[in-house]
């Protein structure tokens, strides 16, 4: 069941709250890992420093990282091996063919343009679930400018057709920002003959490296016609399948059900490469260190429930009534306000959803 349904139509968009409440989905079953944090681009959004983690070792220690691993086993059903850029990691195929031991669905998150020697047979060897790729453009130009390396579009393209040659699953992940969100149709058209199982849209953050590029941020009216425009009438149409890292857009879109939480801050882990507990590697606070605690699962929960508490809300978001199944973005708040538990940016809330607050009219 959705729990916010929007029907375009020519001149109106004709919205539908339905509320729902049901618990999440178990903290732990989801897990991202960051092998390194090294990695051969020098991309405008890298996230990696909001939470200092490119401070210390370039890559973990093998014995260090099979340390990580074996702690991850114990709660993990699904999880996307990330960086830095992974596939500089001389470890990732014996980690993957570890996690597929162990019966854990396995993804690995990759920019696409490293020159390893046969790559894409190592990933259909290692049986890999599915690969995640980055790709900015239809355009080399402004993807390069983005990714801050000259030809790393044709190499990500080379990369996303041998997938598509062995028959390989794979996804995209696409930062929308303010140079490319004019160009999305081309874009998705790109994406759709390369036959990607899914795209996933990010909107750019100004954290990590994009503290120094908010040339790139969106603007609120760029934004919202973006949204009301392009991706909700795709949501309505599209075979591919289109997720957003933004809560407020999957409700738009109707991706939202009775089981959604909305942001997943709180209720998702991030593991750095030295195994730090993060839950959002933008937000940067950190939860601990599984190697340090052998009862880190229960003590994240612990530090991470007030996280889960939509009603711990304030502006906005506490007025909101889909807060329970959204809850902001924290990222982006506390960027532009004091209070990151107040996404004072939601245009979602302001110019649609407010005629459905309990304190309206």
């Amino acid at each position: 069941m959705k729990i916010f349904n929007i029907e375009p139509s020519a001149n109106t968009m004709h919205a539908t709250l339905i509320r729902e409440n049901a618990p999440p989905p178990p903290i732990g079953a989801t897990i991202e890992w960051a092998i390194n944090n090294s990695c051969n681009l020098s991309c405008q959004h890298c996230y990696m420093e909001a939470a200092s983690l490119t401070q210390g070792k370039r890559t973990s220690e093998k014995d260090l990282k099979w340390e990580i691993a074996q702690q991850i086993v114990r709660s993990a059903q699904v999880i996307c091996i990330s960086g830095g850029e992974p596939t500089l990691d001389k470890d990732l195929f014996d980690l993957i063919r570890y996690f597929r031991l162990m019966g854990i669905e396995t993804w690995l998150g990759t920019n696409g343009t490293v020159p390893r020697k046969n790559l894409v047979a190592e990933i259909r060897n290692s049986r890999l679930n599915g690969v995640q790729v980055s790709l900015d453009s239809h355009n080399p130009d402004i993807h390069d400018k983005f990714r801050g390396v000259p030809g790393s579009w044709h190499k990500s393209i080379e990369f996303l057709k041998e997938l598509k040659a062995e028959g390989i699953p794979f996804g995209i992940n696409h930062t929308v920002h303010s140079e490319n969100i004019k160009e999305f149709s081309d874009l998705y058209r790109l994406v759709d003959q390369l036959d990607a199982q899914f795209l996933y849209v990010l909107k750019f953050t100004p954290c990590g490296s994009g503290e120094n590029n908010e040339q790139y941020c969106l603007s609120r009216e760029d934004e919202k016609s973006f949204v009301l425009d392009t991706l909700v009438p795709l949501g309505h149409t599209s075979h591919i399948d289109i997720m957003t890292s933004m809560p407020s857009w999957n409700l738009l879109m109707g991706k939202s059900d009775e089981n959604s939480v909305g942001c997943s801050h709180g209720h998702s882990i991030f593991i750095s490469h030295k195994g730090e507990l993060l839950s959002c590697p933008m937000v940067g606070d950190m939860y601990g260190n599984v190697l340090e605690d052998d009862q880190w699962l229960e003590s994240f929960k612990e530090k991470t429930g007030p996280l889960r508490d939509r009603f711990n809300i304030s502006g906005d978001c506490s007025e909101c009534p889909a807060s329970q199944h959204c809850g902001g973005c924290p990222a982006i708040s506390q960027t532009k306000s004091p209070d990151p538990l107040s996404d004072g940016e939601c245009w979602v809330y302001q110019d649609i959803l407010r005629q459905f607050s309990p304190r309206s009219g």
